[in-house]
């Protein structure tokens, strides 16, 4: 409850006053309040997809990226042979271990770390819950939002799953 109180303090939410309490701030953080005018300068194509790259699954935005560190602790860790080895099928148990505390702590989400798989991508998401939802209630078709995340698509055509935009 303590950790709860402290970050909404942080984030601007809340007020401690010693010996007093919390209160509600009266205003909500600036960074809440304004935002940047945004210029849009992507063409899209048909399918709702940017022609230039720009929000494409598997393209970075590198010139913000922290190469340097992610270089070191690409080496750091890369040496570590039990990372290259049979893994869970769910993602490597330390990792489930940390998102099951930080998913409690923060987001108040009640879970185990058995419940939580780590997955490549949005893609590979989407296919387990499609293929978990056709397991437990099969022929189902879906509705797909258009324009919205394509990729969707590919992923019910690759395992023949009816749907309809």
């Amino acid at each position: 409850m303590i950790q709860t109180y402290e970050q909404l303090v942080a984030e601007g939410y809340l007020i401690a006053k010693p010996n007093s309490g919390f209160y509600v701030a009266v205003s909500l953080p600036e960074q809440y309040l304004t935002t940047e005018q945004v210029v849009p300068s992507a063409e899209f194509g048909d399918d709702n997809t940017p022609n230039n790259g720009l929000f494409s699954p598997g393209v970075a935005e590198l010139a913000s990226f922290p190469m340097s560190a992610w270089n070191r602790l690409l080496q750091r860790h890369s040496s570590r042979s039990a990372l290259l080895g049979n893994q869970d099928l769910q993602g490597l148990v330390t990792l489930r271990e940390a998102l099951h505390r930080y998913l409690t702590g923060s987001r108040s989400v009640v879970c185990h770390p058995n419940q939580i798989i780590v997955t490549s991508g949005a893609q590979q998401s989407i296919a387990i819950a499609l293929l978990a939802t056709q397991k437990l209630k099969p022929h189902r078709g879906f509705l797909v939002e258009f324009p919205g995340y394509r990729q969707v698509v590919k992923v019910l055509d690759t395992f023949n799953i009816d749907y309809d935009t």
